[in-house]
């Protein structure tokens, strides 16, 4: 995880205890092992374990920022970052600050009005939120968020499927008078590029932002395996929550009381 100066060296890695012996990162495992643990198929087509899912839980809003696009990441040696959400009714018992998430822009923007967003970032709020669309967010719900697509999440927690990446661009300067800094926009971008602004709105999928359907093509609700009375007489309910890309899917399982 890229967390900062005080970041330590095994931030966000996940380690394996065997029985005897000296523990070992996850990663190593999967290197040495990964067709027994993930499979050959995944192992081909990923080369590796390409997923982390992390829950989240913001007491108010997270600057207006996006990830790059394959394309855009592999100029600094890294990798995209698609990612989905689901607000789980079980951990939203309360809203905290700013249950809301600020999501694309709203259609009819222009370019070149981001443009003069940056360049007013040392001016105190740069304004970009004046362009985008607030969504209420919704217990039991979920939204999915492909690279370029700007977002600010809200105040839910969170359950985060995305590709393990790190990447990302801040295009927010001020959020609840917290300064962002100009190095937080352009960390993942090639050092020739760090002033270029037109080169930064390029790393925004526009058509994907301007979107006037965007609720109806990234909001997803949970959708039942099989019939629900068949899994209620077993016992069950499990409930597709992440679903419709290529990247992963996810599932929420509920035991009902009285079974196992």
């Amino acid at each position: 995880a890229s967390n900062g100066p005080d970041t330590l060296p095994d931030e966000g890695l996940s380690y394996v205890r065997p029985k005897t012996g000296d523990k070992l990162l996850l990663k190593e495992a999967v290197e040495t092992a990964g067709d027994l643990l993930l499979g050959a198929d995944v192992m081909a087509r990923e080369y590796g374990w390409n997923l982390l899912c992390k829950f989240f839980d913001n007491m108010g809003p997270i600057p207006h920022h996006m990830h790059q696009s394959d394309a855009f990441a592999k100029l600094v040696g890294q990798k995209g970052k698609p990612e989905a959400y689901y607000f789980p009714p079980q951990y939203n018992q309360i809203q905290n600050n700013f249950p809301h998430t600020y999501m694309g822009l709203e259609p009819g923007t222009k370019k070149e009005d981001i443009r003069r967003c940056l360049e007013k970032w040392n001016q105190g709020d740069n304004g970009i939120l004046f362009h985008a669309r607030a969504y209420r967010l919704e217990p039991g719900a979920g939204w999915q968020i492909n690279p370029g697509i700007l977002h600010a999440p809200g105040s839910l927690v969170t359950y985060e499927p995305q590709v393990n990446s790190d990447v990302f661009a801040m295009f927010q300067s001020e959020v609840e008078g917290r300064i962002v800094g100009w190095e937080l926009l352009t960390k993942d971008v090639p050092a020739e590029h760090n002033k270029d602004l037109d080169f930064l709105v390029s790393m925004l999928d526009w058509e994907a932002n301007i979107n006037p359907r965007f609720a109806e093509s990234n909001k997803t609700f949970p959708t039942p395996v099989r019939s629900m009375d068949e899994m209620k007489a077993e016992g069950y309910i499990e409930k597709w929550i992440t679903y419709g890309t290529p990247y992963y899917s996810a599932k929420e399982l509920t035991v009902l009381p009285g079974r196992s």
